[in-house]
């Protein structure tokens, strides 16, 4: 992991934070986990334009896009016999995120308008990736009701397709909403609509 500079840390530590108010609730379960990593890719330039050609070049893909957010939800389940039908008796997820920045260290000849012009630019990339995170971990939440209200059906096989099954449709729900996401703020060039 490379030394991230220290303008850009600092905002980068204040919107995950941020993000962190928006996470952290769903820890107090005690049943879900949550694994954010965040890495960073080297860009250069003195100047607004050179940083964006250095982006360009530098991001780790082959897509138009300067930062990546991925998310994996997993889960587990355990059911037993009771009265003749079969219920959940416990369950956890576990959400994974990684997050893929630019990371820009300011020249010395850098001017303050490119500074500021960097710092607005980030934090704007660092927002809209939390909203791809935030994604993640509310399919988590999604999956974790879905298996709160679980019926008993007549056994255990059933249930536990059931379960998958529902887990699964949340999934695909929730990765069309990153989709619709990344559509409606135009990959982040735009504000978030309110949920």
């Amino acid at each position: 992991m490379m030394k991230f500079p220290a303008a850009a840390s600092r905002l980068a530590r204040v919107a995950l934070a941020l993000a962190a108010g928006v996470f952290l609730p769903l820890l107090g379960r005690g049943q879900s986990s949550v694994r954010w990593t965040t890495n960073y890719y080297s860009v250069t330039g003195t100047d607004f334009r050179a940083i964006r050609a250095s982006i360009a070049k530098a991001r780790p893909w082959k897509e138009n896009f300067d930062a990546e957010t991925r998310w994996r939800v997993e889960w587990r389940f355990n059911v037993a016999a009771r009265d003749g039908g079969c219920v959940c008796t416990g369950f956890s997820t576990t959400t994974a995120i990684v997050t893929t920045l630019p990371a820009w260290t300011p020249p010395v000849d850098a001017t303050p308008d490119t500074r500021e012009q960097w710092a607005r630019f980030f934090q704007g990339l660092v927002q809209h990736e939390a909203g791809h995170a935030r994604n993640g971990t509310n399919a988590a939440a999604a999956i974790e009701k879905e298996f709160g209200r679980a019926g008993p059906p007549t056994d255990c096989d059933a249930l536990k397709k059931i379960l998958n099954d529902r887990a699964d449709r949340v999934i695909a729900d929730y990765r069309r909403r990153d989709e619709e996401y990344d559509r409606s703020t135009a990959y982040g060039s735009k504000p978030a609509k309110k949920r």
